[in-house]
């Protein structure tokens, strides 16, 4: 069912590409038809895609595309988990935002790739996560984010498929950040 969505949506974002937004993205200089949007940004995640209590994260904008388009914009991101009991991750996500507003729809996959490796205490309350080296996860969820920068907040469903263990996590995370 998840994966049905997640192709429905990507099929449905990538088909309202317009040539006038491909044209804007190549470089044709008319940078007043594209989006406007911040370039990076940086923002803590509690829970969330690094699997972990917290982690500190940076994106940087890719791609933006033209005003009337239903894709806003491109982005990748990098992360560190910071607060764990157990496994650290780094998690590396291909991201995008639907909707030329401060109001975003966000998707995205990418993996947890494994940084350390922790053996949780038998009858420890935290969640012990396999050794596999890199782990898929999957990204959706609502973004708030000024158009011109400042004040960021994510509130984003990442499940994450433990390749080790061969099972499905369900998390869900909240940030709060800056956007420059």
């Amino acid at each position: 069912m998840l994966r049905t969505f997640i192709i429905v949506l990507l099929l449905t974002t990538f088909s309202t590409f317009k040539a006038s937004c491909i044209a804007g993205v190549s470089g044709s200089g008319n940078d007043e038809s594209l989006v406007t949007s911040p370039i990076a940004c940086v923002f803590l995640e509690l829970s969330g895609s690094a699997a972990s209590f917290g982690s500190i994260n940076v994106e940087a904008r890719v791609l933006r595309f033209d005003k009337h388009s239903l894709v806003h914009s491109l982005r990748v991101s990098a992360g560190i988990g910071v607060a764990e009991p157990g496994n650290g991750y780094l998690p590396l996500l291909a991201k995008g935002l639907l909707f030329d507003s401060n109001h975003h729809l966000e998707f995205g996959l990418g993996g947890n790739v494994l940084y350390r490796r922790v053996i949780t205490a038998p009858g420890s309350p935290y969640k012990s996560f396999s050794d596999a080296p890199v782990n898929p996860i999957l990204l959706l969820g609502y973004r708030y984010e000024e158009r011109d920068g400042g004040f960021l907040f994510r509130a984003c469903y990442t499940p994450m498929y433990d390749v080790g263990y061969e099972q499905w996590s369900y998390l869900i995370g909240v940030s709060i950040g800056y956007a420059f």
